[in-house]
């Protein structure tokens, strides 16, 4: 499925370049893996900045920043992977800034006794 993504978002001239394709496949089989923290992420942004929240998700954002800075170090400079140590900090980073959210989503979103 990841090959033919990138060919539609590429285009085919570029996505028939091995040297290309193979390490944006990699990229994008991992980065897959945080698509529902992706997801999460956006859907607790938007109640919190309709709660008038516009710090936290600022701040969930800073998290994910700082932790994907930091991964991208240890990932591709240190353990030396290349784009999959990039694509795996970014997908730790993003899942980061999303439970950071979560923390505080609940606390500011969901009512003392619950919704029971």
């Amino acid at each position: 499925f990841a090959p033919l993504l990138l060919s539609l978002y590429v285009g085919a001239e570029t996505a028939s370049n091995a040297a290309i394709l193979a390490p944006a496949v990699a990229y994008v089989r991992i980065r897959a893996l945080s698509l529902p923290a992706a997801l999460l992420s956006g859907v607790l942004s938007a109640a919190l900045l309709g709660a008038k929240d516009s710090l936290t998700p600022l701040l969930g954002s800073a998290v994910a920043a700082v932790c994907n800075v930091g991964l991208d170090l240890v990932g591709v400079v240190l353990l030396r992977q290349g784009v999959p140590g990039a694509a795996w900090a970014t997908s730790v980073a993003q899942c980061a800034g999303t439970l950071s959210l979560l923390l505080v989503a609940r606390k500011k979103l969901v009512p003392d006794g619950g919704f029971g």
